[in-house]
Order: C-alpha cells, then structure tokens, then sequence
C-alpha cells in the first residue's frame, strides 16, 4: 500500500510537472507566434506606406521632366522665331524632329490669341489615331500659358465615342524678346506609356498601375480598382489602404491624380500579395513548432529526476506523521538534505516537541474552561437582558431571533399610531421637586408601557411625558386587530391612569396629571434609519404626524380617533363623531370621532368608585365641557351612588346600587 502511495505521489508530481512546462511552452510559442505575426503585419504596411509615398515621387518627377521638357522647348531660338513670323509648316517641321527623337511627347503650338498653330504626334500615338474622336481643347491650361503661368498636372482628355486618355501634360508660355507670341502645350498620354509603373516595379518591387475611373491605362501586374474605391477616390479622398494580411490577402496603396484646378481625374496604385509575408509566417511557425517539441521532451526527463529527489524525502516525512498520529511523539524525523525538505523535517522535529508541551498546556486549560464559558455566557446574558429594555420586545425579540437584520433599510406598511401627552405637563409640575417629579413621571410611563405591551403595541420612544406606540411592525395580524387593540390599549390607560391619581394623591402629590390621546390608521415607512454606525426603529410619514394631530386636538382625558381607525373598530367600540377639524400641516378638514366605551360593557360609570375598607372612595373626576354625554352621565350617576351611600341609602353591596 506504502509504494503504490509513493507511486501515486511520483506521477502526480511528474504530471504536474510536464503539465506546467508544456503549458507554458505552449503558451509562450502562442505569444511569440502571435507577437512574430502582428511584427510582420507592421512592417508589411510600413513598406507599403513607404512605397506609396516613393511611388508618388515616381509620378512627381515625371510629371517635373515633363515640365522642364516643355521649359527646353520654349526657349528654343528657332521654334520662337517660326511662332514669331508665324510659318506653320517650318513649326510642324521643328516639331515633328522633337517627337521623333524623343518617341513619347505629343506638341501643340498656339499663338498669342489661342488658336493651333500645329499639333504635332506620333504616328502610332493614341491622340493622333483617335484625333478625330477626343476632345482635344485644353482652353484653360494654354490661356494660363498665355498668361505667362506654367502649368503642369494630369489632364483627363475626354473621347466622344470611345475610351478617355489620361495625360501629363505641361502648357507653358513662348516669349521672344520680351513679347509673349504664343504658348506650348505638352502631352505625355499615360495610356501608352509604362515608363512611370515599370520604374515604381523595379524599384520597389511591387506591382504598379495608372487609373482612369476602374479601367488601368498603364499597369505592370494584374489587380483591380474596385468601383467603390474609385468612388471614394473621385470624392476627394487623397488616399485609400487595404491591409490584408492572410492567405489569399493582399497589401494595396491607392493615391488619387488631380488636374491643376485639384480635381480628381485618376488615381495611382501599388500592389503586393500578402502570400509572401504570410509564408515567412508559416515558415516561422514550422520552427518554433519543432523547438517546442523538443523543450517538451526535455521537460519530460527534468519531470523525471525532479519527482524522483522530492518524492523520497516527502516519503519520510509522511511516515513520520503517521506515527506522532499514532501518539507516538518520540519519534524522530532524519532527512540529510540541506534545502526546503531538510528544513521541514528540522521544523516538522521541532513542532513535534512544541505539540507534546503543548498537549499538556491545553489538558490543564480544560480544567478551567467550562467554568469560564459558563462565567461569559452569563456576563452575556445579563448584558443583552439590559439592552432589551432600550428596545421593544417586538423588536428585540426579531433581531436576537435572526428575522430582522440590522442595517438601515425601511418599507411601507399600514400601521395603528397611537401619540398621548400630558395636558400642561410643564405648569402642572412646576412647583414639584426634581426626584417627586422622577418619580411620578417614571411610575407613569412604567405603568403606561406594560399597558402597551400587553396589548401588543410597539413602544417606538418616550419624549418627556409623550408617548408613541404603534402596532403592526415587527409583528403583523391585520389592520382590524390592530385598531382594536390601539383602542382597547388606551381605554385601558385611561382607567389606569385614574387609579394613579388616587394613588399619587395618597402619598401627597397633589399634581394630578390628566392626558389626551389620539390614534391613526394608515400607510407609514418602518424601519432602521440613520447611519451605519447609529440608527433608530421608527416610523415616518403623514400618517405618524396626523395621530399626533389628533392628540393635540383631543378633549382633557378623551380619546380621537381618525376616520380610518372608527371604520375599523366602530362595530365594536362606542365612539361620538366629532365633526371636523383642521390640523396643522393637512390642507383638508380631518374627520375625527371620540371614543366611548367597548359595546356591551356595563356599569362603567364604576371607575370613578373604589371600594376600600373604610367605605366607598370616590376617585378624582374633572369635568369639563368636552366630556361626552356617555361620561358625563357616568360621572353623575358616581355621584349618586356616592351620595346615597354617605346618607345610609347605599345596601350593603354597593355594586347592585340601582340609581
């Protein structure tokens, strides 16, 4: 089992080993190929770039030959003097010597006043064979001659009936004495000439070819112009590229040919088949595959001894921890090497000793663990229990159970609100000392929140004696719920409140605290806000600010409903409507409705009596104006059982006083 592991390690290694190297030779003939490619891509185009602008210094000095041809001939004494005296067969004679003798010219001589003196050509030149059928009126370039202007450009000589004949050609003036007598046009037809591209071919070795539309009228080699391209050419562009680098591709530079008036009349273009390059590519690619290759076979035996002096080492210090796995710490690792392995075996000695002291570190630690967990667990405890009384236990009990994250994040929901306030809270406890005013107002709010939590109300916070609750967030049932436990809530509060008093006035305050309260239903935004360092569950909205409204609004001790809260519970809650009213902030008269008892409770005018020991205690009641008809007829039947039991009327049960 021991050597097929070391087996399986051994070529595991080698695998690794073959694998990396051939990956990364692979990968760096791919770049170098690729890299190789795109130099020679480059250096194609930068020799094609060069050869066009050569190819146009080709064509320049042409067209410069021609002109100093013309300039040659215009100052000859005898064409001048036969211009002169105007003998047109002496000129036809002149010039028919010149065209012989340079066997590539066409001459025209004009006078003073534009008109031929003598045209003069080859016999086998394409302007003398098609005399009859080109447009040989070059009007504009002798008038500039005549005007004493040298013109030189590529004329275009349009044919009525057949092809058209591109041409240099050079219109100078003829002077003698001073006098202007005439001008001299000279024509060098690219059509029948090959000087220019042949000497563009064997200069630069490329193929050459003079343009008129698509139709070649002097090529060396086989390519085309495509009509789109001349296109774009006859539009003015000056130059147009084709970088085609691949099989079948090609390389091509097209340089458009204007006459003097810079308008496009033909174009000049070189070509060369991309084959060549694209062999010394593959010739390229032929090489670095065999070297590749042979690195590869070259990885294969480093792969081969590299394994061979790791795996051994390894070996022995696999076998080593398998016994101190075994529990035996006391055996030793020995591995004469003096690289990483040897200096693993010296570490993997040295944690064996640390292992065994710490071994017996970590037994005498456990002694005295479970004590000190148990210790932190309760400091734990005791702390989240202080915390929970900052929070809601709605709200604690969904973040300490994972259903609420803590993060600034809200929603909209429909919500109870739920505001109260003591009336005149500040000139009431004015005259009271610091601690009896602590203490009251904290006996107050104390009783006033587990009357909340009881009815399962969100406390969302204490401002000085305002409270605001909410129900419906964290934990939802339904709007109706809601609403009736809001209202059941305060009811509740307000009897409470009432036996406060007595208590209070008891123990010598004399400051009774009367409150308002008011709720609202309707859609609000719950959640965290503030920062990601301090944020607070509230809520928001017009919904929040009209509940507040409603408290403000509210009767000394009575309680104001919204119109969205009545709807919801009037079937089981006795309410007054109240009319409407306009608040603060709300541009539109709010209905509200003031509640009076649940349906169906009786004897309620009882919450104003306690009976004691001594006899009947009759709680504090302040009346006022605002009290409904329900209250007041409450209050006034308190005081007849009151009385009735103070003059001996009262049975022994006061309870099943009638009145």
């Amino acid at each position: 089992m021991g050597k097929r592991k070391k087996s399986l390690l051994r070529k595991k290694l080698q695998l690794a080993l073959v694998l990396t190297a051939t990956v990364s030779i692979f990968l760096i003939t791919v770049f170098s190929l690729i890299y190789f490619f795109r130099v020679v891509k480059v250096k194609a185009v930068e020799t094609m770039n060069s050869s066009q602008k050569v190819a146009e210094l080709i064509y320049k000095n042409k067209m410069n030959e021609v002109e100093y041809f013309a300039l040659s001939q215009a100052n000859s004494k005898a064409l001048t003097i036969f211009v002169d005296l105007d003998i047109p067969n002496r000129i036809s004679q002149y010039l028919q010597e010149v065209v012989e003798r340079e066997q590539m010219f066409h001459i025209t001589v004009y006078n003073s006043d534009g008109n031929v003196l003598s045209s003069v050509g080859l016999s086998r030149s394409l302007i003398v064979l098609n005399n009859d059928d080109l447009n040989l009126a070059s009007g504009e370039l002798v008038q500039q001659a005549i005007a004493g202007k040298i013109v030189t450009t590529t004329e275009r000589i349009s044919g009525n009936t057949g092809e058209d004949l591109l041409s240099i050609s050079s219109a100078v003036p003829l002077n003698r004495n001073n006098r202007l007598i005439g001008a001299l046009l000279i024509r060098y037809v690219l059509n029948e000439r090959n000087e220019i591209v042949s000497g563009i071919r064997d200069l630069l070795a490329v193929q050459a070819g003079i343009f008129l539309d698509t139709v070649p009228v002097s090529m060396v080699g086989s390519f085309e112009l495509s009509t789109d391209i001349s296109s774009i050419l006859m539009s003015g562009e000056q130059l147009y590229k084709i970088s085609r680098m691949w099989f079948g591709g090609n390389f091509a530079r097209y340089s458009t040919l204007y006459d003097w008036k810079n308008r496009p009349v033909g174009a000049l273009g070189i070509y060369v088949s991309a084959d060549t390059y694209i062999m010394s590519f593959v010739n390229a690619v032929i090489a670095v595959a065999a070297i590749m290759i042979v690195l590869i076979v070259i990885s294969f035996f480093g792969a081969y001894m590299i394994s061979r002096n790791i795996v051994n080492p390894i070996n022995k210090l696999v076998y080593g921890a398998n016994k101190i796995r075994n529990g035996d710490l006391s055996y030793e690792i020995v591995v004469n090497l003096k690289d990483e392995i040897g200096t693993l075996s010296d570490a993997f000695n040295s944690m064996r000793i640390v292992l065994k002291e710490k071994i017996s570190t970590i037994q005498e630690m456990n002694v005295n663990l479970e004590s000190t967990v148990k210790e932190r667990t309760e400091q734990i405890v005791g702390l989240l229990n202080k915390m929970r009384k900052y929070l809601s236990p709605q709200l604690y009990e969904s973040i300490s159970g994972g259903d609420r994250t803590v993060e600034v994040t809200h929603e909209r929901k429909k919500l109870t609100i739920f505001f109260s306030d003591i009336k005149d809270f500040t000139s009431t406890t004015d005259s009271m000392e610091a601690e009896a005013l602590s203490e009251v107002l904290n006996n107050y709010l104390d009783e006033m929140a587990k009357i909340a939590l009881k009815y399962g109300g969100t406390i969302d916070k204490f401002v000085g004696d305002a409270i605001m609750i909410f129900f419906g967030d964290p934990e939802f049932i339904d709007d109706k719920t809601h609403a009736f436990r809001a209202v059941k809530m305060a009811l509740e509060m307000k009897r409470r409140l009432v036996e406060l008093r007595e208590e209070w006035s008891e123990k010598g305050y004399t400051n009774e605290f009367h409150v308002r309260m008011g709720i609202n239903t309707g859609y609000c935004t719950v959640g965290n806000f503030g920062s990601e360092n301090r944020m607070d569950y509230t809520i928001i909205g017009s919904q929040v600010n009209l509940a507040q409204r409603l408290e403000a609004a509210a009767p000394v001790d009575g309680i104001l409903l919204s119109y969205e809260t009545h709807s919801l519970i009037s079937d089981e809650i006795e309410c007054k409507y109240n009319g409407e009213i306009m608040v603060k902030g709300i541009h539109y008269p709010i209905k509200n409705y003031q509640v009076l008892h649940v349906r169906g409770e009786k004897e309620s005018y009882k919450r104003y009596l306690k009976q004691v020991e001594e006899g009947l205690v009759l709680k504090s009641i302040i009346i006022h104006n605002d009290m409904s008809r329900e209250e007041k007829e409450d209050v006034l039947r308190a005081l007849t059982v009151a009385k009735n039991y103070a003059i001996g009327k009262r049975r022994e049960n006061p309870k099943k006083q009638e009145v």
